[in-house]
């Protein structure tokens, strides 16, 4: 809802608008890099593109709170910004997180 209806003839910088939040990523930060975005696993044809919101955020983030609709098994509920502290997570998708979490 944030893509103005005139995107394509804009010049906008910003990837990020482009990707939806999902429990279960598709894409990550390029660990190279830091800031492009690549696959994390394969996508498939059709497949929304999608980021986990807190490979990027912290707990002071104004959209904390969030409620979050991406509907996976592993789906929190509620995007509170502190995943960035979970052991697992860090296993998980630590390479993809952007650098200056």
């Amino acid at each position: 809802y944030m893509i103005p209806r005139t995107f394509l003839e804009q010049q906008n910088n910003d990837e990020c608008v482009l990707f939806n939040h999902s429990c279960e990523p598709n894409c990550g930060f390029d660990p190279d890099d830091g800031n492009s975005i690549i696959a994390i696993r394969q996508i498939n044809i059709g497949e929304e593109l999608s980021y986990d919101y807190h490979f990027l955020e912290t707990e002071p983030s104004l959209i904390r709170g969030l409620v979050c609709k991406c509907q996976t098994p592993s789906c929190v509920g509620a995007l509170m910004f502190d995943r960035y502290r979970e052991e697992e997570f860090q296993k998980r998708y630590y390479p993809y997180m952007s650098p200056y979490l």
